[in-house]
């Protein structure tokens, strides 16, 4: 997919998400109240999103025991089906890595929340994606999109993969403090597995849940 921007470089808030703020400073549940407070704190306090290069949806193992029912059989084969089919890989679209505009090396990965994907077509076209915007900390959380996103619709909350805070500007702040200097590791759970960036295909094999990924790093 063409690039449509300099990496690192930066997005004028648009009307559409400060039209979206004001409907939900208005709104009459209290979360919803919370939720706009939020986003105008972001949109004040970093004034601008900026394009990151980014990785897109990962391979991740998943166990077996997901695909189980509560009927009788399916109870009484368990043990046996865990040991045959101890896992498969699922693909999931809603993991971002943010990479450093200039020198390429990962940042942080994020877990976007509320991505829905239901034709083919969305699903190529956010996959293939190699860079979106970001309104926030990229080592912390904040908001991402698209930089095709003509409504905020296509608008995610996302904090840093581990670290979840709640969506409040006093949160953020604490959270900011502790992540701010953490560094970076990716693969750092036994069921990771590749991005689809760098491995398309589905991993083959490698799905026994008592052993660790072959990409998990350890530590």
């Amino acid at each position: 997919m063409t690039q449509l921007y300099p990496a690192g470089s930066t997005l004028p808030i648009q009307p559409w998400l400060i039209e979206r703020i004001q409907q939900r400073l208005g709104h009459k549940s209290a979360a919803v109240q919370r939720a706009g407070h939020y986003e105008q704190y972001l949109v004040q306090r970093f004034g601008a999103w900026q394009v990151f290069p980014v990785k897109i949806g990962r391979w991740e193992r998943e166990p077996f025991w997901h695909e189980l029912t509560d009927d009788l059989l399916s109870l009484v084969l368990a043990p046996v089906l865990l040991t045959l089919r101890s896992g498969r890989w699922k693909p999931h679209d809603e993991y971002v890595q943010l990479l450093d505009p200039s020198s390429g090396m990962p940042i942080a990965e994020f877990p976007v929340y509320g991505v829905k994907l239901g034709s083919d077509e969305e699903k190529a076209q956010w996959r293939q994606a190699r860079q979106l915007a970001f309104l926030g900390d990229p080592r912390v959380g904040g908001l991402i999109a698209p930089v095709y996103a003509t409504s905020a619709k296509l608008v995610y909350s996302t904090n840093r993969r581990g670290h979840p805070f709640a969506d409040d500007a006093a949160e953020f702040e604490r959270k900011a403090a502790q992540l701010v200097n953490l560094p970076y590791r990716d693969f750092t759970h036994r069921t990771d597995g590749p991005w689809f960036a760098d491995h398309p295909d589905k991993p083959q094999g490698h799905t026994n849940g008592w052993k660790p990924s072959p990409w998990y790093q350890g530590g």
